[in-house]
């Protein structure tokens, strides 16, 4: 399969599954995969596209996807200097990261939009998100090795 062909049905069915499940990002794992092969420009590519739609289709003001793809790059390449990036305990890490991390954001936005979101839904989305974040990355990075001829993967 081309490479362009499995990122549009991964975004497509990352939205259609975030429709669902709200609160949690479907499209995360496929940055950590670009990352993880080692392929910059794809990973900037894909996540600019990923925020205007995040930012589409978003209910908060003030640009959160920007700080939430910001931090899973930062995430992961500190992390990615203590484990090898294809870890599955550096997935779970990453995932309790995200999750922390979707509790502050969602807060501070709040606060800048004048906003008391419920911190019990906040929470719920949270522990989901860390919980489920190593399965959608092993499942996503399964299919991408499957379907997707590598040159240069680590």
């Amino acid at each position: 399969m081309h490479p362009a062909t499995f990122w549009v049905l991964f975004t497509v069915t990352g939205i259609w599954l975030q429709r669902f499940v709200p609160g949690v990002d479907f499209l995360a794992p496929g940055l950590v995969i670009c990352l993880q092969d080692r392929r910059p420009r794809l990973a900037v590519w894909l996540a600019l596209a990923w925020l205007v739609l995040q930012e589409g289709m978003g209910s908060m003001a003030f640009g959160p996807g920007v700080l939430w793809y910001g931090f899973l790059l930062v995430a992961y390449l500190a992390g990615r200097w203590l484990f090898e990036a294809r870890n599955l305990l550096f997935m779970f890490i990453i995932g309790a990261s995200m999750g922390l991390w979707h509790v502050a954001l969602v807060q501070m936005m709040g606060t800048l939009q004048g906003l008391e979101p419920s911190m019990q839904r906040v929470a719920l989305e949270s522990i989901f998100q860390a919980a489920v974040f190593p399965a959608q990355w092993a499942a996503a990075s399964a299919l991408h090795e499957r379907w997707v001829p590598h040159e240069h993967a680590i």
